[in-house]
């Protein structure tokens, strides 16, 4: 999807310390070959009372004691991001890349003309930049393959026929385009 530039499975709990020790300790007990492990909190809303910095020095050092791993900033075997939003904490060790850009929509719409690979790459990347793809193609020969435009669109593409270069304006209009 675009507009997403990551996405993390994660354990929702309560933002207290407490709460995210108990959940820390047992995410730290699952990687029992680790020795070297980093944890970066982000505090999304700056209400909670310790600062980042703290955060990671109080559970790193819970840690380091229950399992004797080191600390590891560069290079490490266990990555935990722990995030607070509101009165919620978002504790996960992966973080999986998505395609980024802008959500499809909040540009407008373009209409494209297929017309072969290039033209159908030049629309998925308009896509990218938030824009809604509209797809047209000339002439009475079968449609062209747009199921890779298809894939990334949130919603079904519309495939229209065009007989003459004339008619490109007038659907465009017609289309909000």
């Amino acid at each position: 999807i675009f507009g997403v530039a990551s996405f993390s499975p994660c354990v929702k709990v309560q933002s207290n310390l407490e709460e995210m020790a108990v959940i820390a300790l047992e995410v730290a007990k699952n990687y029992p070959k680790t020795t070297r492990f980093r944890i970066s909190f982000k505090r999304c809303t700056k209400d909670f009372p310790l600062t980042s910095p703290q955060l990671n020095e109080k559970l790193g050092a819970l840690i380091v004691q229950a399992f004797g791993m080191k600390v590891e900033l560069e290079n490490p075997d266990l990555d935990m991001g722990i995030e607070i939003i509101d009165n919620s904490a978002y504790i996960f060790t992966e973080s999986i890349r998505c395609f980024g850009g802008l959500p499809v929509g909040v540009e407008g719409g373009v209409l494209s003309l297929l017309s072969g690979k290039k033209a159908a790459l030049a629309a998925l990347l308009m896509a990218k930049r938030g824009c809604s793809v509209e797809i047209a193609h000339f002439g009475a020969k079968n449609e062209p393959d747009y199921s890779l435009l298809q894939l990334f669109s949130p919603s079904h593409l519309k495939f229209h026929r065009l007989n003459s270069l004339y008619e490109i304006d007038k659907l465009a209009l017609e289309l909000g385009c």
